[in-house]
């Protein structure tokens, strides 16, 4: 059976065990129940609220007395200082899904052989069942070439498909479906408001039904099939998001386009179409780890059967398929980027943490494999939104600290919004733009695209310019950040109470960032031989960045200036100091040993913490562990997530199952390619992870820096064949184990490695 394919034998019975499909855009979240086909509808521009601003004016008044409190270790009063220093408002708004589509066909409660399935391959879920004798088939993709959600209906004998199509919104505005047309069913319904934003946002559903045989007719709020040989449904969604300050499009107009657009195709010209987009990015890269005997097996049982000792490598592999299925149907060009829930959020407005982008880690986790994992074009709606936040950003700076340049805080919404939110403890973290840049950066390292970079360079500069002007000198002589924070982490102090130690100046992982930042800017002049005299600024001020230390007593990273760390059960599976281990690369096992000693020391230190694991905790301890090269543990992380956080629907849960994230599934496939392949700080290293449970196997088309398609094939835990494609005829270091080589390249070339 196909590797490819995930399949079960009964419905979803809740949101948990859904079949996600999208095409960047538009998502559907598929039950599959025979009687009563439900699908939760999402469309990325739906959030809370309307073009606003969170920039607070005042908030300049309070920089000075929260530094001066802060190096006074006045920790308390510099938290009310903060809380006077956020936007205002001082929440984002919510992402939030649009409403349902059902499907009811009368007498199909009692069905039998009922089989589920998505492909991953080619981004449709199908369902199959039989009653009274006769079979029914729907096929159910979201089209990225027609831009909208098809359904197609079958039976094995004519006549037989009865059914009624109906919409229904979520959001308590007493919105109702209107039948036009004969043949097409509208909804049009308004966002919410939230946190005195009011909702302005207007969003369409229509659905057009398509038959062979059989008649169709409007019932006011509902359409109603009788007698069907087969049916096709056509599903469009807009709503009037233009841009972050502009909401004047027309869902009627847009959506009416969808349909006749699509409706002019037939069924099978629509599905050849989605099959040949979808397919060509995900068979960039295949994986085989074993164990594809288990397909047979439906996969909620398998992930049932899961322990410890007993582990299922067909799974994990096909997990690694579905972090990039999901990136793929959630991050197309012209699309959102993928947020916290991709495009599957299941309430109005209810998501976890509103299902915006958090960028802190949640969003840049999202995207950790999509070069790596060969799905650069699924990169750009994130720079897309780099761009966006480019003048809030600005206003922000200028604003709230009187510098230039561009700053973001943890969070941003749809309506870009970059003033710190939430609350002090959380908000004043003036690093999302700065780790941000991060992924601009790892697009050219990947394809040495100077034009790209070019583009990209007043985003650097202005970047780099923030921090600049904002860092202070601190008591041991350093610059750093001030006011801000280490990820959502207090550290003890005193008698200072639970959180009340949060601000800080230049804690370590800041200071880790930006030094990345610096190195890049650096870097990117001296490439397109510009700005000299910035360069020469930059590296000024890089050389006064305290580096990262270890602390004498525990041998661990310091993560503030000081021993400051707290009780390691306190924390929440944070592992701030570690950036430059992972998505950074200033630590490496190779380059400097005793820092990769202290950072697996912290990594052990905090690894007691299991009843948080999954989510983006899993995805941040598994890179971390690859990275030191320690496939057993970065192993060990996933067996013992996997049976506990991973939903039937292999998407992976936060918080003791209340809610589903992408950046888990994300994180668990970045992973598995820093487990096989990694290509950071100038060397390309083979296997470097690679556990034992792991005996056998392949993967195909993975992405190295510099311009290289890596191929690996393994046997009895050592490699066997490596096939390298030069894309731009750069050199490459080569390492597996102890063995090294450099290879020189020319354009196009593929070269067979031997160890």
């Amino acid at each position: 059976m196909d590797p490819n394919v995930l399949w079960y034998t009964s419905p979803a019975g809740d949101y948990h065990e859904i079949l996600p499909i999208g095409n960047g855009r538009l998502g559907g979240a598929v039950y599959g129940q025979p009687a009563r086909e439900q699908i939760r509808l999402n469309e990325d521009t739906f959030y809370t609220g309307s073009p606003h601003d969170t920039t607070n004016p005042d908030a300049h008044k309070y920089l000075g007395q929260i530094r001066t409190e802060i190096l006074e270790q006045k920790f308390e009063a510099a938290l009310a200082t903060g809380q006077k220093m956020l936007g205002k408002p001082v929440s984002q708004q919510a992402y939030q899904a649009v409403g349902d589509l059902f499907i009811e066909f009368p007498g199909h409660d009692a069905f039998e052989e009922y089989r589920r399935e998505l492909n991953m391959a080619e981004g449709i879920v199908t369902v199959e069942y039989s009653v009274g004798g006769v079979d029914y088939r729907r096929e159910i993709f979201a089209s990225y070439p027609d831009q909208a959600i098809v359904i197609h209906l079958s039976a094995s004998e004519r006549e037989k498909l009865d059914f009624s199509v109906l919409l229904s919104t979520i959001h308590g505005h007493g919105a109702q479906a209107e039948a036009v047309d004969d043949d097409t069913l509208v909804l049009n319904d308004k966002n919410n408001p939230c946190g005195g934003v009011p909702g302005k946002l207007d969003v369409q559903s229509r659905v057009k039904v398509k038959t062979r045989g059989g008649r169709v007719a409007e019932q006011g709020d509902h359409l109603t099939i009788e007698g069907a040989d087969s049916a096709t449904l056509i599903l469009a969604v807009r709503t009037g998001y233009i841009n972050y300050k502009d909401i004047s499009g027309v869902p009627d107009l847009l959506c009416r386009q969808d349909i006749e657009k699509a409706g002019l195709k037939s069924y099978r010209r629509m599905k050849k179409a989605h099959i040949a987009d979808f397919r060509a990015p995900f068979e960039r890269v295949s994986i085989d780890l074993g164990h594809r005997s288990r397909s047979r097996i439906p996969t909620d049982e398998r992930i049932a059967a899961l322990t410890y000792d007993q582990f299922d490598n067909l799974l994990v592999a096909q997990l690694f398929q579905f972090g990039r299925y999901l990136l793929i149907s959630s991050s197309r060009p012209g699309s959102q980027p993928a947020n916290l829930v991709g495009i599957w959020g299941e309430h109005a407005g209810g998501q976890a943490w509103g299902g915006k982008w958090t960028v802190n880690i949640n969003t840049e986790m999202n995207y950790w494999m999509a070069e790596s994992a060969n799905l650069a074009e699924c990169h750009l709606p994130l720079f897309r939104l780099i761009e966006d936040i480019q003048d809030k950003g600005r206003e922000v700076a200028r604003v709230h600290y009187k510098c230039r340049g561009v700053v973001l805080h943890h969070n941003t919404d749809i309506w870009r919004n970059a003033a710190p939110v939430d609350g002090a403890m959380w908000g004043l973290w003036p690093m999302g733009n700065a780790w941000l840049t991060r992924h601009l950066w790892e697009h050219y390292d990947y394809s040495r695209d100077k034009e790209f970079l070019r583009k990209y360079w007043p985003v650097f500069k202005d970047a780099a310019l923030f921090y600049v002007d904002y860092m202070i000198e601190a008591p041991d002589g350093y610059l750093g950040t001030c006011p801000s924070i280490s990820f959502e982490q207090s550290f003890e102090w005193k008698d200072v109470e639970k959180y009340q130690g949060r601000l800080c100046i230049g804690p370590t992982m800041d200071n880790q960032i930006i030094r990345d930042l610096f190195d890049h800017c650096i870097s990117a002049s001296e490439i397109l031989g510009i700005e000299e005299e910035f360069r020469g600024q930059l590296v000024e001020l890089r050389a006064r960045l305290r580096p990262t230390t270890i602390n004498p007593k525990t041998g661990r990273i310091n993560e503030w200036r000081d021993n400051r760390e707290k009780d390691p059960h306190q924390y929440l599976g944070q592992m701030a100091p570690l950036w430059a281990l992972n998505p950074g690369d200033d630590i490496t096992p190779w380059g400097t040993p005793e820092l990769a000693e202290a950072a697996a020391k912290t990594i052990e230190n905090r690894h007691h913490d299991q009843a948080l694991i999954g989510s983006w905790v899993t995805g941040t301890k598994m890179n971390f562990w690859a990275r030191l090269g320690n496939g057993e543990k970065a192993w060990d992380i996933l067996k013992k997530t996997v049976p506990r956080e991973l939903a039937p629907s292999l998407m992976m849960y936060f918080y003791d199952k209340q809610y589903n994230q992408f950046d888990g599934n994300a994180g668990i496939t970045s992973g598995v390619v820093e487990m096989l392949m990694q290509s950071h700080a100038g060397v390309i290293h083979l296997l470097p992870a690679l556990p034992t449970d792991w005996q056998e196997g392949h993967v195909k088309g993975l992405r190295a820096r510099g311009g290289f398609v890596i191929d690996i094939k393994w046997k009895q835990g050592r490699l066997t064949t490596t096939r390298i494609r030069s894309l731009n005829g750069n050199k490459c270091r080569i390492v597996y184990r102890e063995k090294a080589m450099n290879l020189s390249t020319k354009q196009g070339r593929t070269y067979t490695v031997s160890f």
